[in-house]
């Protein structure tokens, strides 16, 4: 899906990460719903000393609404893989 990312920072707020950073954590029940204006993201979950990836997401995609939707707890941590732009 394309977005209007100009008119959409008008509404939202953008956070820019860095690579490594991560967007929130496995099991946060707090935030947002994030889509992706530039860059990607791997999903990451947690198995005792093994981190499994899961996905990766790339521009216009949609990250964090599970938390929203169902006021559940976060199933991943999105982790930068390049400077990733972000809006929230």
């Amino acid at each position: 899906m394309k977005y209007d990312f100009d008119s959409l920072a008008r509404k939202f707020s953008r956070r820019f990460l860095k690579v490594g950073d991560v967007l929130f954590r496995e099991g946060d029940t707090n935030g947002d719903g994030f889509i992706i204006e530039t860059g990607e993201l791997v999903l990451t979950r947690q198995h005792q000393d093994i981190v499994e990836r899961a996905a990766l997401l790339n521009e216009g995609e949609v990250v964090g609404v599970w938390k929203i939707l169902f006021n559940n707890e976060s199933r991943f941590s999105p982790l930068s893989q390049t400077g990733t732009l972000v809006l929230s």
